[in-house]
This record gives C-alpha cells, structure tokens and sequence, in this order.
C-alpha cells in the first residue's frame, strides 16, 4: 500500500470502517441492484490469509461470497512455450513474471521449455 492508500485506509479505520485492501474475490456480480463476489479457483489452490480475511468482512455486512472451483483445459502439445507457462502458473507467478526485466523472463522461459520437451 502506497503512502497516500495508507492515509486514506487510516482515516476509513479511524471513522470505524472496515477496510478490504487485499484479498478481494475475481469477481464482483451485480444483478438487480445485488452485489456479490466470486473467487475463483483451481481443485488445488486455498484461499490466502488475506482473503480469508476479507471474504469474512464481506460475509459480516451480509454479501454472498462464494468459491468457484475449476478445472482449468489440461495443457497440450498445441499450446506454445509461452502459454505453456501462463497456463502453469497461478495468478502471483504470472504477476511476478510479467515484473521482471526482460533477459529474466527469457531465462524462465527457457527453463520452462526445456520442462515442456519432458512434457
């Protein structure tokens, strides 16, 4: 959180506000003036502290909240090395990933195609 999100997030606490600033679910559905919010997942991936946190917030002030879990297309010979990797990674890695310079997303690159030819 930046410096001016910390005043901000500060003030909202002081006023007595609970504030969600990490951990907010993919989805947020509106449906005839409703509001509720969808995480979604893979059979493999548990929610994190941070939405744990936030998802029971949401549940207090009576929002629905709920957990979509997918299985996602398996990975096939067609796919390039780059969507190889997209598809491998959860959403953190890809972030992380897509922040590096570049000679270092060509050497993840590279070592995640020669994980591919052992695919």
């Amino acid at each position: 959180m930046n410096e001016r999100e910390q005043i901000v997030y500060d003030e909202y606490k002081a006023l007595g506000y609970d504030v969600i600033k990490a951990g907010v679910p993919d989805l947020i559905l509106l449906k005839d003036g409703v509001i509720s919010f969808v995480e979604v997942k893979s059979e493999l991936h548990k929610l994190s502290e941070y939405q744990e946190r936030a998802f029971k917030l949401l549940e207090k002030h009576g929002f629905s909240v709920k957990i979509e879990r997918v299985t996602p297309k398996p990975l096939s010979r067609e796919d390039t090395d780059y969507d190889f990797l997209m598809k491998s990674m959860t959403r953190r890695e890809r972030n992380e990933y897509i922040n590096l310079p570049y000679p270092e997303r060509m050497k993840v690159m590279d070592k995640w195609s020669r994980c591919r030819k052992a695919f």
